[in-house]
């Protein structure tokens, strides 16, 4: 009977002990909320992906057939935003008319290099014959925030005249 007496008490010490350790940790616990910048302040469920970058599509306006040009396509995030190397990033590449490729696709890996916090791709492109000649570039990536990464889509068209 002491003994079950002993352990009712130690018991009870250690309850009081913890009872105490939570109030006193509580106010700790609830600090006070503070101010966002407002850059950070973003309504997550409305956000449009497409508002967090811009992209540059730089190519050749004339090219002479024969001649070997690169189309520059640069994805530039914005506002805090950025495309992270470990996110999923596709692009489908078609040429079309007077201009030819032999790259078909892309990925992270193939950037020629990060300009502000984004990928930039240099694409290689032949003009073969006299005519208009068009590349075209469909995209499919990650833009992030600190909250979360969003998919998001690009359909770019670039037309180069071939003479």
């Amino acid at each position: 009977m002491r003994k079950l007496g002993r352990w009712l008490g130690a018991f009870a010490v250690i309850l009081a002990g913890m009872a105490g350790c939570k109030q006193a940790a509580a106010p700790e616990a609830a600090p006070a909320p503070t101010a966002q910048p407002a850059a950070e302040k973003r309504d997550l469920e409305n956000l449009d992906p497409k508002s967090l970058y811009d992209v540059v599509v730089q190519a050749p306006e004339a090219m002479r057939a024969g001649e070997e040009g690169r189309v520059t396509i640069a994805l530039r995030p914005k506002d805090g935003a950025e495309i992270k190397p470990e996110t999923p990033l596709r692009g489908q590449i078609e040429a079309r008319g007077a201009l030819t490729t032999e790259k078909t696709r892309i990925g992270y890996a193939d950037n020629a290099r990060v300009e502000h916090r984004g990928p930039v791709f240099e694409i290689p492109v032949k003009a073969e014959s006299a005519g208009e000649g068009e590349l075209g570039v469909d995209l499919d990536f990650y833009i992030c925030v600190a909250e979360l990464c969003m998919k998001t889509e690009e359909d770019l068209r670039v037309a180069t005249r071939v003479q």
